[in-house]
């Protein structure tokens, strides 16, 4: 399954017990995520991935 979320600079996680929740710090942003059931691919046309700055 494919996270847009992993690198994106707008993730937030929760942990409650053993479980992590990922989500979208931005509500805006959250708006662009879309989970396909079907297929089980998730997709962001909001994602903005994370800059390494080396």
């Amino acid at each position: 399954m494919y996270l847009p979320c992993d690198t994106c600079k707008f993730k937030r996680e929760r942990k409650d017990g053993f479980r992590t929740f990922v989500g979208c710090i931005d509500k805006e942003k959250e708006k662009g995520f879309k989970e396909d059931n079907y297929f089980y691919i998730h997709s962001c046309s909001n994602y903005e991935k994370i800059i390494d700055k080396k």
